[in-house]
């Protein structure tokens, strides 16, 4: 009994290094798609409004 002193002042919810590093983990991913996603949509626009150009019709012509 005495050894487990210890274990009633811990937090129960206390996270592990592992916890704690699959988290930051998630988290970054989560950044990441968030980023790609904008980037995404941003080079979307940007074909379509450079497609409706009339300079941009047709092959490329080759020097």
């Amino acid at each position: 009994m005495i050894e487990n002193l210890p274990e009633i002042f811990e937090r129960p919810n206390k996270k592990t290094e592992d916890e704690r590093q699959a988290e930051n983990q998630y988290d970054e991913a989560l950044k990441t798609l968030g980023a790609m996603k904008i980037e995404n949509e941003f080079l979307k626009k940007e074909v379509r409004s450079s497609s409706a150009a009339p300079n941009c019709t047709g092959p490329i012509p080759s020097d």
